[in-house]
């Protein structure tokens, strides 16, 4: 009978030691690594975009949003146009990441190009997306769902689904 994998949780610095030292056999991260691994002779086993929409959020704590408000609408809008900025400069993108990060221009521009992200309205099918995503982890013991998932988004800045 065929051992079951292992999943170990590293930090990608141990992450990365370890896939180069043989103790793991496989390392599911993402970028800035992926690039770093292929430029290190590493091969892409799984792409996941097709397993998500690669959504991500700000998250801001309950006090913040109320007493802060003007200031975190204030940061999303000018967020939102840099990220525009970034995803129609490419080239010029990856420049600054590289000269920021410290990462190669090449990892970068891979960075820079794959990871294009834009600021999208939350709506009610990107919230009952996030319901599939919840119960999925729930279900599978990841997570403990304490709060109902309306709660999760600013409050006035979308409407949710009752």
């Amino acid at each position: 009978m065929r051992a079951r994998p292992r999943s170990v949780n590293e930090t990608p610095p141990d992450a990365a030691a370890a896939l180069a030292a043989g103790s793991v056999t496989a390392w599911s991260t993402w970028a800035p690594y992926i690039p770093l691994l292929l430029e290190q002779g590493g091969h892409v086993v799984v792409e996941g975009s097709s397993y998500t929409a690669g959504t991500s959020f700000e998250v801001a704590n309950r006090g913040a949003i109320t007493s802060k408000r003007p200031i975190l609408v204030d940061f999303l809008q000018r967020e939102a146009k840099a990220l525009d900025w970034a995803a129609s400069h490419v080239d010029d993108y990856s420049k600054v990441l590289a000269r920021e990060t410290g990462l190669p221009l090449t990892v970068a521009h891979w960075v820079a190009e794959k990871g294009k992200r834009r600021a999208a309205p939350i709506d009610a099918a990107l919230v009952l997306g996030q319901r599939e995503v919840l119960d999925t982890f729930a279900h599978a013991g990841a997570v403990e769902a304490k709060y109902p998932l309306s709660e999760a988004f600013m409050p006035g800045l979308v409407k949710l689904p009752a």
